[in-house]
């Protein structure tokens, strides 16, 4: 008897204080809030948008050759450096001279006497000393050494490689003392000043296509920063294999960061404007079930779900599920959660233009 009173009394102490810290676990919990989340928001707008076509494309030169020779012989000069600039007309290479320079003497020697000589048959001639054929043959003579000249300084400038046109120099593929051949790699000139770069379409944009059209365009040495180009031209049949028209855009370089050869991702811009409601790519969360947004009412976040459009800049189309206006979350979604309260963060001015026009970083 006596051990089941003191059991008893081990249990209603057991159970009074499981009580007592229910009860203060409980309070405590009710006393504790959960502080609103902090985020950034923008407003979603209207923007007038042209038809955009994704392609791939390939930067090349307007003018670009690989120096070759047209005479064998050894080397004599190298005047440029690996990766030079040089202007049109700069000498470049020179393929031993010497017996051109010294035939090219002889040449001038000979033109000179013959001048001279069709000189005092001029006069003999007026005297009627000499024949009309006498005066034809210095006279042919005369002629034919100019000639000879004009041959030889031709020959010699063969032998003188200089640049073709203005641009940058690539490397050295030849030292002196090297015998080249006739058609043998020199070195490379690229005119790099601006470069075109040449994508395809699909034949069923023919319709929205015309000279002057702009493209934006991702190289893959660069692929966050955007270069814009001008459509110039294309082609004047649909390839049949493919079914679709090669084109060219002409891009601005004038800082060289690009050079022929690379890679890029081209967006034609084509047709007419139209308008589309936009927001930030931040503000999109992207989900199995489906991307949706975070609206801003009333201190409270509510999901909303959207269907999305095309990418310009850091901006994004949303086709259903907003309209202009709507104050979005574009930064702090991730901790959110439908019917969430929040706090909107005080942006700095310069915070504030990234989120109210996202696309001007991209231009």
């Amino acid at each position: 008897m006596r051990k089941q009173i003191i059991l008893s009394v081990i249990v209603l102490a057991f159970g009074a204080g499981g009580y007592y810290l229910w009860t203060k676990t409980g309070s405590t919990q009710a006393k504790r809030i959960m502080p609103p989340v902090v985020v950034q928001v923008t407003q979603a707008k209207t923007q007038q948008w042209y038809e955009q076509i994704q392609a791939t494309g390939t930067l090349s030169a307007f003018q670009g050759v690989m120096i070759r020779p047209q005479v064998a012989g050894t080397i004599t000069q190298i005047n440029f450096k690996s990766g030079e600039e040089v202007s049109k007309g700069a000498p470049l290479i020179q393929i031993y001279p010497s017996i051109l320079e010294a035939q090219l003497q002889r040449d001038k020697a000979a033109t000179a006497l013959s001048e001279v000589e069709f000189r005092r048959a001029e006069e003999l001639f007026k005297k009627k000393a000499i024949s009309k054929q006498n005066l034809d043959v210095q006279s042919s003579e005369l002629v034919q050494n100019q000639a000879q000249v004009e041959q030889t300084e031709a020959q010699l400038k063969q032998n003188n490689i200089t640049a073709p046109f203005s641009g940058i120099l690539g490397l050295k593929l030849v030292d002196v003392g090297d015998y080249v051949s006739v058609g043998q790699n020199l070195v490379n000139l690229q005119q790099i000043d601006s470069l075109r770069v040449e994508f395809s379409v699909p034949e069923v944009y023919l319709s929205e296509l015309a000279i002057g059209q702009t493209v934006e365009l991702y190289p893959s040495s660069e692929p966050k920063t955007l270069y814009k180009g001008e459509v110039y031209a294309f082609d004047s049949a649909v390839d049949t294999d493919t079914r679709s028209l090669f084109m060219r855009a002409k891009v601005a370089n004038n800082e060289h960061k690009l050079l022929p050869g690379i890679f890029a991702k081209v967006t034609l811009l084509a047709g007419e404007k139209h308008p589309v409601i936009t927001v930030p790519q931040t503000a999109i969360v992207y989900s199995p079930e489906g991307n949706s947004v975070y609206l801003a009412k009333d201190n409270t976040a509510q999901k909303v779900s959207v269907t999305l459009g095309i990418r310009r800049g850091l901006d994004i189309e949303v086709k259903t599920g907003l309209k202009e206006g709507d104050t979005v979350v574009a930064a702090g979604q991730i901790k959110l959660s439908d019917g969430a309260s929040i706090k909107i963060a005080q942006s700095t001015p310069n915070q504030k233009s990234q989120i109210a026009n996202p696309s001007t970083t991209a231009q």
